[in-house]
C-alpha cells in the first residue's frame, strides 16, 4: 500500500504543477493558441464539465432510487 500512496501523491503533485504552469504562462498560451484555439479549448472544457455534472446527477438518481427500493422492500 505505501507504493500506491506514494504514486498517488506524485500524480497529485504533477497535476498541481501542470495547473500552476498553465496559470503562470496563461498569456503566452493564449497567444500561442490564438482566438480559434482558445474557443476550442473553452468548449472542450465546458463539455468535460457537463459530462462530470451528468455523471454526478446520474449517480445521485441511482442512489436515490436504490434507497427507495430498499426502503420499500424492507418495510414490507
Amino acid at each position: 500500500w505505501p507504493a500506491f500512496y506514494v504514486a498517488l501523491s506524485v500524480a497529485a503533485i504533477v497535476v498541481a504543477a501542470t495547473i500552476w504552469l498553465a496559470y503562470a504562462y496563461a498569456e503566452r498560451l493564449m497567444a500561442l493558441l490564438g482566438v480559434t484555439g482558445a474557443r476550442i479549448v473553452s468548449r472542450l472544457a465546458a463539455l468535460i464539465l457537463l459530462c462530470i455534472g451528468v455523471q454526478i446527477l446520474s449517480s445521485g438518481i441511482k442512489g436515490l432510487a436504490l434507497g427507495i427500493v430498499r426502503a420499500a422492500v424492507g418495510s414490507s
